[in-house]
């Protein structure tokens, strides 16, 4: 996602990292600036409740993009997970479940996650009761497995951080724990393995199991040099199949009868290409299936035994142009009916990548091509559901597959980042369905043409910083110049305008032991520019806003980084010195808004409750305003008084957008009639 914003482009913000002290004076100038005292906490003067007044919300237009997996009891009741990245000032990723009881025609939010990201969602068998999986997203510090649970048919869920072996914690660059897909036989036992599309992602040679519902999870004994495909079927907690290869075998289907603590491989089921999946609908019938990607020579087939195992034989095989490439998923909803799809990518820069969809009615015999793609897929009560991708929305089929119905369409509008002109009344607010502004105070919307990734100062003068270098337009984004700056170190985190012409550049370096980010200014609408100080926070993620008598640095930085810390810097000489404070424990906050001597900050407490930092006295003293039930997003100010927030919250707060007339210590909730916008 991108942000529009006059006050700055935000970088991705992680919530969950560490706070750590680092030693600094208070407010020396510059040249003086010490690595050997620690910085002041931020001192707040009082805590009350924030005041909002919420509007009743409009009609629902579904979830988000970026649905990652669905799940059907019947056919009227369903949930779904999504996740996405929100790097426009606030959390960097978002994540909901999503429930609908009329068979996806409308869907509510009951659950909503910061800093986390959502991957599968099940049913364990029992009434009601669900599994969610996903990870505490952190920036630096200890990324963190989530596991979610509900007894009520995910009315209410109860979230915990569940025990898993070291391999497949989550990691940077090998989110082990999030390329998982799960097989519950009972509410107690469970089985995980390697998402067949995701293995490129995390090792493939383990294979997990559960014995208390999720909370716990612990690795099972493998064959030697055993590398698992993901096929994964426990129709009872003791006896089960999975899919992979050991040193010295092909790719075939292994079965174990003692709940995972030895395995055999089943004779027969070499077949030539990987196999992904495997399903049997009883003790003696059983499905294997997989196949390759079209790069490496397309191949799609299906494997079918009668005897439990004993003898297996093909019954769909295709190659070349006419294959629709690998299944890595399959489902018989009885001996007759059976369904194969899979792609080939779920992560990574070319997913997702759905795979055609096959469907059979006579046992396996004969396959017939779905008009749909899809990663995951859910049949109950007669009613397949197919999920196209991140984007690609929600299908559904009532007549076996024949014909479906786009029920939940891709890229449904969200509100998505707010800023304002400085000098002005001008408003912008960036939105799933594109950019609209405002010369009226939100009253009436026009859609605007702004690329992405702009900071803009007026009409006609923008800057973005998502390229290494900054870039400057003179004519409302319509040709784009290299903008050259004396401070620059590793590249722009942003540009923030007090006025059309008065307008600072942060730069803070990755590898600083003090007066790390590098502040410049500019006095003609960034035609020139000169270093005019240093602040010593640091990290790539800091933050400003600038008015003619108050600067404002956020820095949420790395915790592995020597000397780092989370903490705000305030500057009341145009950026030349800096008093260094200390962000409260545990808070994570993002892109200030400042007018005139007002400064807000947008926070998540630990607990995950929303906190919002202001001080009317250009940094001097600060009251924090709390509310359990709503998370500041972003902060935009037109004036001392006047001023946006974009907030979300999960249960009865929805998402939406607020306005204060009293400097941010009140709010309203405003539902703007924005053109061709879903709201």
């Amino acid at each position: 996602m991108w942000r529009v914003a006059v006050i700055v482009t935000a970088c991705v913000v992680l919530a969950g990292c560490s706070l750590l002290p680092v030693k600094t004076a208070e407010t020396p100038p510059r040249a003086t600036v010490s690595a050997t005292a620690s910085p002041s906490p931020l001192a707040l003067a009082a805590t009350s409740p924030l005041k909002v007044q919420a509007a009743e919300a409009p009609a629902s237009a579904g979830p988000p993009a970026g649905v990652q997996d669905i799940v059907f009891a019947s056919a009227s009741a369903g949930w779904l997970v999504t996740s996405g990245q929100v790097a426009y000032g606030g959390p960097a990723w978002a994540a909901g479940v999503w429930r609908t009881t009329d068979g996806g025609a409308t869907w509510t939010e009951l659950w909503r996650g910061w800093d986390t990201r959502l991957d599968r969602i099940g049913l364990m068998p029992g009434a009601g009761e669900l599994y969610a999986a996903g990870t505490r997203v952190s920036a630096g510090a200890r990324s963190s497995p989530l596991w979610l649970t509900s007894a009520d048919g995910g009315a209410t869920w109860s979230a915990t951080e569940p025990q898993v072996p070291a391999i497949a914690a989550p990691q940077p660059g090998l989110p082990t724990w999030s390329s998982l897909h799960f097989a519950f036989p009972s509410a107690q036992v469970g089985y995980a393995a390697i998402e067949p599309e995701d293995a490129p992602y995390g090792p493939d040679n383990i294979v997990l199991a559960t014995r208390d519902g999720g909370r716990t999870w612990s690795s099972l004994p493998l064959p030697a040099g055993f590398h698992a495909l993901g096929g994964l079927d426990f129709p009872a907690p003791d006896r089960g199949w999975i899919t992979g290869s050991a040193a010295g075998t092909c790719d075939q289907i292994w079965q174990t009868r003692d709940g995972g603590q030895s395995w055999s491989p089943m004779s027969g089921t070499c077949a030539p290409y990987p196999l992904y999946a495997v399903d049997f609908v009883s003790p003696e019938r059983g499905f294997a299936a997989g196949g390759a990607i079209p790069f490496v020579g397309a191949q799609t087939g299906v494997l079918e035994t009668e005897d439990g195992g004993t003898v297996w034989r093909p019954t769909y095989y295709e190659k070349g142009p006419a294959s629709t490439g690998p299944v890595t998923h399959l489902r018989f909803t009885s001996a007759a009916d059976g369904w194969a799809w899979g792609g080939t990518c779920k992560m990574g820069g070319n997913g997702p990548c759905p795979g055609r969809v096959l469907i059979t009615r006579d046992g396996g015999s004969t396959w017939t091509r779905s008009p749909v793609s899809a990663l995951a897929l859910s049949l109950a009560g007669g009613i397949a559901w197919a999920q196209g991708g991140y984007a690609a929305g929600l299908w559904r089929s009532t007549d076996g597959g024949t014909a479906w119905q786009h029920i939940l369409p891709p890229a449904t509008a969200r509100f998505e980042g707010l800023s304002t002109e400085p000098g002005s009344a001008g408003i912008w607010l960036a939105t799933g369905a594109g950019t609209f502004e405002s010369a009226d105070g939100g009253a009436t919307w026009t859609r605007a043409a702004v690329p992405g990734q702009a900071v803009r100062v007026s009409r006609s003068l923008m800057f973005s910083t998502g390229s290494p270098n900054l870039q400057v337009s003179r004519d409302g984004g319509g040709t784009w110049q290299p903008v050259a700056l004396p401070g620059e170190t590793d590249g722009v985190a942003a540009v923030a305008f007090a006025t059309p012409d008065q307008g600072w550049a942060l730069m803070p370096a990755a590898h600083c032991a003090k007066d790390c980010t590098v502040v410049d200014r500019t006095r003609d609408g960034g035609r020139t520019w000169t270093t005019v100080g240093r602040a010593n926070l640091m990290g790539l993620q800091a933050m400003g806003a600038f008015t003619a008598k108050v600067g404002v640095i956020v820095s949420q930085t790395e915790p592995a980084l020597a000397g780092s810390y989370a903490g705000i810097g305030i500057s009341r000489d145009g950026g030349a010195t800096w008093r260094v404070l200390t962000l409260p424990s545990g808070a994570a906050c993002y892109q200030p808004a400042a007018r005139a001597s007002t400064i807000l900050v947008p926070c998540q407490a630990p607990d995950g409750s929303g906190l919002l930092l202001r001080s009317a006295d250009a940094g001097t003293t600060w009251h924090a305003y709390t509310t359990p039930a709503l998370v500041p997003e972003d902060l935009a100010l037109t004036d001392a008084l006047h001023g946006w927030m974009l907030a979300g919250g999960g249960g009865p707060t929805p998402a939406a957008l607020y306005r204060t007339a009293d400097g941010g210590r009140s709010w309203s909730q405003v539902w703007p009639a924005l053109p061709g916008a879903a709201r």
